[in-house]
């Protein structure tokens, strides 16, 4: 898989590329996992639940890793989203906070 922009993407074969897109028509929920890359704290793990589920976001799977030495945790979340326009609200609405580094979306 390429980003649009991906330079082996944009020079690769064209009979080799598939455009895709988002079912807009549909108003199914959607898995979607967020990375996010925070600075580590008792308590930040249920904040960020609380946070999403105040966004009315459902997490269905957490995976975390601490990294002790620069006191950061790297999260893995997959939740449940209508679509491409609320997955890039709720990764704006994490990157607002001031303990997260990073998010983006995973694989």
């Amino acid at each position: 898989m390429h980003k649009a922009d991906c330079v082996n993407a944009i020079n690769s074969e064209p009979e080799r590329k598939v455009t895709v897109s988002w079912d807009t028509e549909n108003k199914d929920n959607y898995n979607a996992t967020i990375q996010i890359i925070a600075y580590d704290h008792v308590g930040l793990l249920g904040e960020l639940a609380t946070y999403l589920s105040d966004m009315n976001v459902p997490i269905n799977a957490v995976t975390a890793k601490v990294a002790p030495k620069n006191k950061t945790t790297n999260l893995s979340l997959v939740v449940q989203t209508q679509g491409v326009e609320q997955l890039d609200k709720i990764i704006r609405q994490l990157q607002k906070r001031s303990d997260v580094i990073e998010v983006f979306r995973g694989a």
